[in-house]
């Protein structure tokens, strides 16, 4: 449903804001007085991408991603093949907080 100045006329927003605020609570955790590290999802047009940034008031801020039991997180489709030379490395975190760095090839 496309929300505009025009459906909401004569209309009560009170059931809106709440299905709104429920909806923000899902994807942004319950809101506490102290919340001010969050995410914010951005769309993109045709041929750009959309992003998952952090923004918040402190200078760095990592992005937690926790699966739920054995579950994993997914990053795109794996290719082998032959041993390349390490151009670079991206780093990341693990599990415990350790930084770890993934090799990137040619």
């Amino acid at each position: 449903m496309a929300l505009d100045s025009s459906s909401l006329k004569g209309r009560s927003v009170g059931p809106l804001a709440r299905q709104l605020r429920a909806l923000f609570d899902q994807i942004l955790g319950t809101p506490v007085a102290t919340n001010v590290n969050y995410l914010q999802i951005s769309g993109a047009a045709a041929g750009a991408d959309p992003a998952i940034t952090a923004v918040g008031s402190d200078g760095s801020i990592d992005i937690s991603l926790t699966p739920k039991g054995a579950g994993l997180v997914q990053f795109g489709v794996f290719t082998g093949g032959a041993d390349a030379p390490a151009i670079g490395s991206i780093l990341m975190k693990d599990a415990a907080g350790n930084n770890r760095k993934v090799m990137v090839m040619a």
